[in-house]
This record gives C-alpha cells, structure tokens and sequence, in this order.
C-alpha cells in the first residue's frame, strides 16, 4: 500500500458525510479498524505528518503552523490525537510481547476492580468425595478459605510529541520510541513475574523485603516458602526444596518425588504434573537437552535410553536471567505447575492512551501530544510450598 494517499481517503469520506467533523471522524473509524489493527499496512507506508494533514489541516484548513496556541488546540481538537494513540498501540503490543518472553506462562490470568490492594481469595481442600445411600442427601462441600494479599500497583511512563516532530515527518523517531517503550513494559513484568516466583524482593514494587507470598497478612521469606517442611502453615509437609540438585537426570528425579508427593490440607496427595522448568539462559540449553532430547547422552552418560521425561511429560523450559545465578557455575532452578499457585490480577492491561496540551509540557517545552503507555496489576502466590519446587545445584 505504497501509493495510500490518507487525505485523498478523508475528502472522499467528507463528501460522503457531507460534513468535515464527521467525515474525517468516518474515516479515523474505518482506516483504524480495517488497516491500522488489521496490520494491513506498515508504519513506514505513510507517515506522522500526512495523518496531521489528512485529519487536522482538514479539519482546520486555514490554520497558521507558526501560530502556538492555535496549532495546540487545533491538533487536541482534531481526530489526530485518536489516530496516534492506535498506531503506538498496535506498534507498542508487539515489543512488549517481545519484552515478556512468554512469561505469562507462569501464572494465571484474572482481573480485579481494586487499584491498590487485593485480597485474593483461596480454597482449602474439601473432604473426600463422600458415600451418599439411597434416600439419603448429598452433604454440603466443605471447602474453606485462606487469605492472601496481593499489591496492585500502576507502571508506565509518557511519550512526549513536539510540534516539530509532527511536521518533520519522522514517523520512525516515534514508532521506534513506542518500540522501545513496548520493550521496556515486557521486560519490566517478565522481571516482575519471575521475582514473584521465586520469592525475592521486587524492582517493580520497589521492595527490600519480599511480599509475594503474604498469607494471613504475614510476609513468607523465601526460606520459609522454599522449605522442606511447611506444617507450620497448614499441617502439611510438602517439601519443595530439592538441595544440592544439578539439572540432570537425579536432580529431576529429586524434584518430581517432591512434586508427586505433595498434599493437600486434608493430607491426601496431588500429584503435580509439572509444566515448565525455570532456569537462568546458562542452564537452557541443559534444561532443554534433559527434557526434550531422546538422546540423553549429554546429560546422562551412564544411562543411555529412552528419555522419560520427554516420553512421558510435556514440560516447557523457561530461561530467564533474573533467577539467582550463584557462584561458579552453579544456578537455582523451578519446575511444576506454577500457574496453579500464581496469579495475576489485571486493574488495566497494557494499553496507550493521551493527554492533550493543557500541560507543563507543552507550556515548557512546546510538547503537543502526550501518549501514556501503562499497565496496571499485580501478581502473588495464593498457595503456600505446593506446585513448585526450588532445586539448588
């Protein structure tokens, strides 16, 4: 769509409309839904510029650029503002993706209407499915509740447009500010969820002591959470802290005793079906090996055969650099089921959105256009030594 000429496109939607507010608001409505997010076109197919000249120079045709106070109000009153915010949308999504590394894998999905603080609501277990005889009634389930608190806090930062900017015609400057933006809002909630994972302080709250896992309103450490014994809590053992346990075919075997082990409340076992292994980018490529590899020499020298692991099991493998690498070369890693103890909840997901030039900025700096790229959650366990097990090498 080399040749599209935008402002050809608003004229013809004018004479539709008969009118030119709601004509080049015709337009902004179809050229957003039908090219800018169907990804029909390329942000290099057209530029800042002819988007200002196709909707506000239509919308003000006699507008003097050089006049300040004019060209700000002109530009806010206008569909141009709109038009920008979906184009960084659409070109934000795709980096921040990027940026996450698929680290929503790692935990479950929900929404909350709270914009502080969460109370996230659990279950015990209930009694064992109970034998009901003829003529008698079902019993009620006697499931109960535990408590854990979970932060909901706002992150983003602003993309500043100047007057200048615009009319130069640098639609990459901006795209590639939005990219960079996109980047940075991944990489900050990958680093957010795995910190959550495993217990540490978090950047993203800005903690010195971690609050993860808060149970009952108190903060469990991550000794105490990764432990091998977590009866204080709930009665149950569930040890889920494999020590001295390399990636390899006896520090797996370790930890899946562990992990087919565990119980619920009431004392009967779960077995967890382990669904991601986390390890730190140096492990990667030995995490992959032991998993998915039907030739486990490279891990097991001594005991050449069918891989178990990836005959019976479908476990993914997540690096990230932000689990503890210790001395040597010597790193923690994580594997089960940790969607079922962790939980993200979405205030708003990551979106853009716009402030006009009724600012400090542009009285100080002559900015017209503000674009806010934001998210808002938080993340917390709401199981206390169960689904997930730290293996130490």
């Amino acid at each position: 769509m080399k040749d599209l000429n935008l402002k050809e496109a608003v004229q013809s939607q004018v004479a539709d409309a008969g009118e030119v507010k709601a004509g080049v608001a015709r337009f902004v409505k179809k050229f957003t839904e039908e090219v800018i997010r169907d990804r029909k076109i390329q942000s290099t197919d057209f530029s800042i510029k002819e988007m200002f000249e196709a909707t506000t120079m239509v919308e003000y045709p006699d507008l003097d650029v050089n006049d300040k106070l004019k060209f700000h109000e002109a530009v806010n009153g206008s569909q141009f503002p709109y038009l920008t915010k979906e184009l960084i949308h659409r070109e934000m999504i795709p980096t921040y993706e990027d940026g996450l590394q698929g680290a929503d894998m790692l935990v479950t999905e929900l929404e909350t209407k709270r914009y502080d603080e969460d109370n996230m609501v659990g279950t015990t277990a209930m009694s064992t499915m109970p034998l009901v005889r003829p003529g008698q009634p079902y019993p009620s389930a006697d499931f109960g509740e535990k408590y854990f608190t979970c932060k909901i806090t706002n992150h983003g930062q602003i993309l500043d447009m100047s007057k200048e900017l615009i009319l130069s015609d640098q639609t990459g400057t901006i795209v590639d500010r939005a990219n960079q933006a996109g980047m940075v809002m991944g990489q900050h909630r990958h680093q957010y969820i795995v910190e959550t994972l495993i217990v540490a302080p978090r950047a993203a709250v800005e903690e010195t002591v971690s609050t993860a896992c808060t149970y009952k309103g108190s903060a469990i450490t991550a000794s105490n959470f990764f432990s091998n014994d977590h009866s204080a809590y709930d009665g149950q053992t569930n040890d889920n802290l494999a020590a001295s346990s390399a990636i390899g075919t006896n520090g797996m075997d370790t930890a899946m005793g562990l992990l087919l082990a565990m119980k619920d409340e009431k004392g009967r076992v779960i077995a967890v079906t382990p669904k991601v292994l986390v390890c730190h980018p140096t492990k990667a490529r030995t995490a992959w090996q032991l998993l998915m590899d039907s030739d486990l020499s490279t891990v097991d020298s001594a005991n050449r055969g069918r891989n178990y692991y990836q005959q019976k099991y479908n476990i993914q493998v997540f690096q990230t650099p932000f689990v503890t690498q210790n001395s040597g070369a010597s790193t923690d890693w994580y594997v089960g089921d940790p969607k079922r103890a962790l939980v993200w909840l979405w205030y708003q997901k990551p979106s853009v959105e716009r402030q006009g030039s009724n600012s400090d900025a542009a009285f100080e700096r002559d900015i017209v256009l503000r674009l806010r790229m934001s998210y808002y959650g938080g993340i917390c366990y709401r199981e206390v030594g169960r689904y997930v097990v730290k293996a130490t090498a």
